[in-house]
């Protein structure tokens, strides 16, 4: 349950992926139009691929490790926090035990006050600093797959490449079947339609960036 929901997450924000890219991406009064597509011979059968994005997230080096440097990203973070939270805890437990009224009961107040916004900010600060580095993984990741995809359709004769995801099941939470119902571009299709590991070979062959052991 909780896989599917992670997954309605990431395809959710696939949609914020293109543009961000487009915002960022360089531009250049040299560049070359787009190849045009080869023309499809009267009579053949449209050739039709579908690739699967939750096994592209799953088999995807490069997504792994962005995955990865995500996961140590946050950890450092709650590492941070958590000693934050500590010194708040012992200055509680001085305040407890001191007058009230007292001078030194004022100063541990404002102490305590100031560590708590300062945790606050940190936290805001640090998740503002996750969200953008995640999405600029996305954006990176979702170009590349197209990227890839394209160069793929047009070597090998396909008129048509389509992203599919796995059904939905009765009892997936309200949030998942919604993003499933707007992402959902195929309902069905035949598993020799299927194109996912091809793609995702091509992929992990020209990452250049390997994991790295933590």
């Amino acid at each position: 349950m909780r896989r599917h929901a992670i997954f309605a997450v990431v395809l959710g924000l696939l949609g914020m992926a293109g543009a961000l890219y487009a915002q960022d991406a360089p531009k250049s009064d040299d560049a070359k139009p787009p190849e045009p597509a080869a023309k499809r011979e009267p009579g053949r059968p449209i050739k039709v691929g579908i690739v699967h994005i939750e096994r592209v997230f799953e088999k995807s080096k490069r997504w792994q490790d962005c995955d990865q440097k995500l996961r140590i990203m946050r950890q450092e973070g709650e590492r941070n926090l958590k000693e934050r939270q500590r010194k708040a805890d012992l200055l509680k437990g001085q305040l407890d035990a001191l007058d009230v009224g007292s001078e030194d009961y004022r100063k541990t107040t404002e102490e305590l006050k100031r560590a708590v916004a300062e945790m606050k900010t940190e936290r805001e600060v640090r998740m503002e600093a996750l969200n953008r580095q995640y999405d600029q993984y996305l954006a990176d990741f979702f170009f590349s797959l197209c990227t890839i995809v394209t160069e793929y359709g047009k070597a090998n004769g396909f008129d048509m490449i389509l992203r599919g995801q796995s059904q939905p099941k009765e009892l997936e939470k309200r949030e998942t079947l919604r993003v499933q119902m707007e992402w959902n571009d195929v309902l069905y299709w035949n598993d020799a339609l299927d194109i996912t590991d091809a793609i995702v070979e091509k992929m992990n062959v020209g990452y250049e960036g390997p994991i790295e052991e933590k």
